[in-house]
């Protein structure tokens, strides 16, 4: 990873957010994770594939939580989304752009954000870390990344380009009402996040 490419800015972040359909007996977190320890792999949860970011996800929420849950992959996230807003998949962990219109018409119930802090589109919601898994991160991020070997005068217009961009208030509300945390910052921290990750 760190050979093959070179990380030059961070472009955005993309939080998941865990929802349950409107009519779940569980409100919070807890009582979902409380009805999967008494039922080991009753509660299934979907995800648009296997090894997506929904599914490690929540294979990591189940990990931490030390419960078992079923998992239902589907062909793509609009199956998945149709699921669980029929009532027939019990979690879904996925990004906020996907449920963010679907919270909004009280289509599903969002229980938690997987960032390690709260989100601006939903501040009453808390995160997973905040719900006794401190340090739980689990997000999609998008970077501008190069080949190896870019020369450095490059990286530097395409740094000075992003962060300038992001300076326009027009494009940061576009980017912020899609449901994106915008990004920024220098080569350095687009190459810290690249190898923390």
């Amino acid at each position: 990873t760190r050979r093959d490419q070179t990380p030059v800015v961070h472009a955005a972040t993309v939080p998941l957010v865990a929802v349950v359909p409107a009519n779940s007996p569980s409100r919070t977190l807890p009582e979902l994770l409380a009805r999967a320890r008494e039922k080991p792999g009753d509660l299934n949860y979907s995800s648009s594939g296997v090894a997506t970011q929904q599914h490690l996800a929540a294979e990591l929420l189940a990990s931490q939580a030390g419960v078992r849950m079923t998992h239902v992959p589907f062909r793509g996230t609009g199956q998945a989304v149709n699921e669980i807003l029929a009532g027939r998949i019990d979690l879904a962990i996925d990004t906020f752009p996907t449920y963010l219109p679907h919270i909004r018409d009280g289509r599903v119930r969002a229980l938690a954000v997987t960032m390690p802090q709260r989100v601006e589109w939903l501040p009453e919601t808390p995160t997973v870390a905040e719900l006794g898994f401190p340090g739980f991160d689990a997000v999609v991020w998008y970077m501008v990344i190069a080949p190896p070997g870019l020369p450095q005068p490059i990286a530097d217009r395409w740094v000075a380009a992003v962060n300038k961009a992001y300076q326009n208030q027009d494009l940061r509300k576009r980017i912020s009402d899609a449901g994106f945390v915008i990004g920024g910052g220098t080569q350095q921290d687009a190459a810290r996040m690249l190898t923390t990750d």
